[in-house]
């Protein structure tokens, strides 16, 4: 019986943001943002260097298909002519080979255990897992009366042709028999429409984020994002760690990138680095996944790449780290750099006189930040992301307003991660690790767990003044 812990998912969608550079008119003067110190500096890359060659080895993965009636003798009957077809023995006895032995050639393990031997995803697991199945499919795993487990194992030059007949075999098993299939790499639970649907055609590789997941969830103050699934085709997961919750979706696309990098190229051509592009993908339907993502035409860059140790829930897997050398407290600064560099990035300046109407309007933002203190002043909450406007000092001594992602909420100050690139505060970078006293803030937006969002009036109030 397979057991791993699945670390919290957090739904992380990338936000625009405006850094609003203006000199305010009233003669109060706002408490400017300072730089801090690095939060959770232990926790940067320590890995050694991916060595350079092929990364390629043997690959073995299973699938199990949980049927919601028991399954006739003939059922098996159209998946088992796929294997004789593609000539590749099966054997009756999963479960029993050494998965770190070397294999010849591709084969398939075909086994019946009882269900509680390879029992059903959890009803709370399916939440995250199991988000395309229906409710009433939800409900008829849990009684599954029968499973059928196939582990697919073989040579790494076998791994795509591995990969592909176990789509086809696994969907004929189903069709013959319907139920719900199980993905043991990715842990994801699918209905036979949506296995079918991800594209496993013949041709250029294929579009490997079809066919991996990208696990993100809060480790210590930010975010820690992992793969599943590599395995597959008998490569390394990937990993990156200390991630800004405004950052995590364009992170997330590069971790894409370089998994689809990988699969095309399969080696390192220099010890711990991969030269990465977009543009230089072979397969057409993971660029233009990769192109739709992006906010401005992409760069190319080499991304250095480490070994890593997994985490607790981590795939049983070899995994290496998408690392940024340098000092601690410059982490999310390199991570920026890198991400504007490779995916490209836009940041956009207003400038504005705060009139009556735009302080008021700050006002009521700054009211409603304080009454969610309570909230956030013990830890961020999962699943939730809190973001304010406050001042810089600029070169000619207004004030540059920009977006703060807070990560801790001290007393009266809050700090935290900038989020914009100043245009008029020479020597600060986005990603700099700043604080801003509470008394100072100008808005605020409040990601909700659900996916709702509030806050951000002011910056509603100062498009509708621009000419347009």
């Amino acid at each position: 019986m397979r057991g791993w812990n699945t670390p919290g998912l957090v739904l992380v969608l990338g936000l625009g943001v405006m850094g609003v550079g203006c000199k305010r008119s009233s003669e109060t003067k706002p408490t400017p943002a300072t730089v801090v110190q690095a939060l959770d500096a232990g926790l940067v890359a320590k890995g050694d260097a991916v060595p350079r060659g092929d990364l390629r080895r043997d690959f073995h993965f299973t699938v199990g298909v949980y049927h919601f009636a028991a399954p006739g003798k003939d059922a098996e009957v159209a998946a088992r002519k796929l294997l004789a077809a593609a000539e590749v023995p099966v054997r009756m006895e999963a479960g029993l080979r050494d998965a770190s032995a070397p294999v010849d050639k591709l084969s398939v393990e075909w086994a019946r255990p009882p269900v509680s031997a390879f029992a059903p995803p959890s009803l709370d697991t399916l939440r995250f897992r199991g988000k395309t199945l229906s409710d009433a499919e939800k409900e008829s795993l849990q009684k599954a009366p029968a499973v059928t487990v196939l582990t697919f194992s073989g040579p790494a030059r076998d791994a795509l042709r591995g990969y592909r007949l176990a789509r086809a075999v696994v969907a004929a098993l189903e069709k013959a028999a319907p139920g719900a299939i199980l993905d043991d790499e990715t842990r994801e639970t699918l209905p036979r429409s949506e296995w079918g649907a991800r594209a496993v055609h013949e041709g250029a590789w294929l579009p490997v984020h079809e066919h991996i997941v990208i696990d993100v969830y809060q480790d210590g103050e930010l975010l820690r994002l992992v793969t599943l699934g590599m395995a597959k085709f008998g490569l390394p997961d990937v990993s990156v760690n200390q991630v800004s919750r405004h950052d995590s979706a364009a992170m997330g696309t590069l971790v894409n990138l370089v998994c689809q990098t990988l699969l095309e190229r399969g080696s390192l051509p220099r010890p711990g680095e991969l030269d990465v592009s977009v543009a230089g993908l072979t397969n057409d339907a993971a660029r233009a996944k990769l192109e739709k993502d992006l906010v401005e035409v992409p760069g190319t860059g080499t991304l250095r790449l480490n070994t890593a140790e997994p985490h607790e829930g981590d795939a049983q897997n070899r995994l290496m780290e998408i690392a940024f050398p340098g000092r601690a407290d410059e982490l999310q600064q390199r991570q920026s750099k890198v991400l504007g560099d490779i995916l490209g990035a836009k940041d956009s300046i207003v400038g504005a006189k705060h009139d009556e109407k735009l302080l008021a309007a700050s006002a009521r933002a700054r009211a409603k930040l304080l009454a969610l203190k309570p909230r956030f002043a013990k830890k961020m909450p999962d699943l939730e992301r809190l973001m304010v406007k406050g001042p810089f000092v600029t070169s000619s001594g207004g004030n540059e307003w920009m977006w703060i992602e807070v990560v801790r909420w001290n007393g009266t100050k809050l700090e935290g991660i900038l989020q914009n690139d100043p245009f008029e505060v020479p020597g600060l970078k986005k990603g700099a690790r700043v604080s801003v006293e509470e008394s100072s803030i100008f808005d605020y937006i409040y990601s909700h767990a659900d996916g709702g969002v509030e806050g951000n009036e002011t910056s509603k109030l100062l498009e509708a003044a621009q000419p347009r």
